[in-house]
């Protein structure tokens, strides 16, 4: 059989190699050839593979006449690699050693790895004929159990005033790669509490129009407990230590030092911004781009915001296009006629928000001067008790079944585009639209 730059065969005649129960291999050549001594080299791959049947090619550097075994196995069987029927079988025959004398500098082959998860090693043995660097060249490579999965959806630090978000998923192989469309409509209310019915605004539409969505507003989530503070628990620092550093990257950014606080430091002032600037994995250290009262024991949350920072992360790669918001009107109906009166019944108060900041206009309402909601009263955001009551700032004279529109507030919004996956997890992820960055919640008055 010839492979690569040199002549190669699968057989036991050169160096016989036996197994022993725990995969160790024993390795009896020839002993009277003269030594020769060459620099061999194995080059594979080590990254992890996918779950599907994956092929990965190997090159072999040395001299030219130098002999070498190659032999593949998976640990915690008795699987070795065929090189005659390109695959992995039980037990160990004279196929499964692949030897070759090389004519050229290089040689160059391939090992096919079968579907599934597990561990493998390949084994480079030089010929007991030639003195080499290493007696031995070991390569380890972990096949992944499954396909991970990306779970997209929204976040939000105000989990009352919205229904169950909407998710999107998209599953793959590590170096898959998945497109995602999502359309998603995002609703107000969680349907328990009134104070989170007030409806949902658009930050700033009123003076700059519906925003332009940039790929920084998703972002990766995960937490970490302050194991020590070097200045001292309490102090401000720029440096903890923990007791993991997976899933921490340069730029993350420190959401929560503790809690539900942002970054504070000793004096009670939040110091703005607060980002990795460097991780030490040897010692589990965090370097911070500000200084920060740490408390020991205490639980840091961490965002990672943009594509970048969640590549650092947790070594995702991920192009977020075309993220569109749109808004649908937000309309309620007069549910008593009344008479030059401030106050306005309302079927149900879904959407509405006071704080005489949202104007609304319908047939005979007078708008002579300003006209604004003032307060939701009586709060009935499904209709079921019958008793939605706002307050305006003008009197007004209305019959029931009238349509009132009200600007700049509503129920629904929605958020639609694409997500091109370059690179998937090896394991299962959230990926998280920060909803806050666009939406304020409306308030009763």
């Amino acid at each position: 059989m010839a492979n690569g730059y040199g002549s190669s065969t699968s057989s036991s005649s050169i160096n016989r190699i036996s197994n022993t129960s725990n995969n160790e291999l024993i390795v009896n050549g020839q002993e009277t050839e003269a030594l020769q001594v060459v620099s061999l080299n194995l080059n594979i791959s080590e990254s992890e593979m996918p779950n599907a049947i994956t092929s990965r090619s190997f090159v072999v550097t040395g001299s030219a006449g130098a002999k070498f075994t190659i032999i593949a196995l998976q640990t915690g069987t008795q699987k070795y690699y065929n090189f005659n029927s390109a695959e992995f079988v039980d037990g160990h025959t004279s196929a499964c050693n692949l030897i070759v004398e090389m004519r050229q500098k290089k040689y160059r082959n391939n090992i096919v790895f079968p579907e599934g998860s597990g561990d493998y090693i390949i084994k480079l043995i030089p010929s007991q004929s030639i003195t080499t660097n290493s007696s031995v060249i070991t390569r380890s490579i972990t096949k992944l159990s499954e396909d991970a999965t990306i779970t997209f959806t929204l976040g939000t630090n105000n989990a009352v005033n919205y229904a169950t978000f909407p998710t999107s998923t998209s599953s793959g192989s590590i170096n898959a790669v998945g497109n995602v469309a999502f359309d998603w409509d995002v609703n107000n209310w969680n349907g328990v509490a009134d104070a989170g019915s007030f409806g949902l605004v658009v930050t700033n539409e009123i003076t700059s129009g519906l925003p332009v969505i940039p790929e920084n507003y998703w972002y990766f989530t995960t937490t970490e407990a302050v194991a020590d503070n070097p200045a001292g628990d309490g102090e401000d620092s720029t440096t903890v230590t923990v007791a993991d550093v997976t899933d921490l990257g340069i730029g993350t950014e420190l959401y929560y030092h503790k809690g539900t606080t942002v970054p504070t430091n000793k004096a009670g002032s939040a110091v703005g911004t607060t980002t990795i600037s460097a991780i030490d994995a040897e010692t589990k250290t965090i370097t911070f781009s500000q200084a920060v009262a740490f408390e020991d024991t205490e639980t840091m949350t961490f965002r990672a915001y943009g594509r970048k920072a969640i590549k650092f992360a947790i070594d995702v790669d991920m192009q977020f296009t075309s993220t569109e918001l749109s808004t649908t009107p937000l309309t309620q109906t007069v549910r008593t006629t009344f008479s030059n009166a401030t106050i306005i019944t309302l079927n149900d108060t879904l959407g509405v928000s006071g704080g005489s900041t949202i104007k609304y206009r319908g047939v005979g309402v007078r708008n002579t001067s300003t006209n604004r909601v003032v307060a939701v009263n009586t709060p009935d955001p499904n209709g079921v008790a019958g008793d939605g009551v706002m307050t305006v700032e003008l009197q007004q004279t209305l019959t029931a079944g009238t349509v009132l529109s009200f600007d700049l507030v509503y129920k629904t919004v929605n958020l639609k585009g694409n997500i091109t996956v370059n690179k998937y997890p090896k394991t299962n992820r959230t990926i998280n639209f920060d909803v806050d960055k666009i939406i304020t919640v409306g308030t009763q008055s």
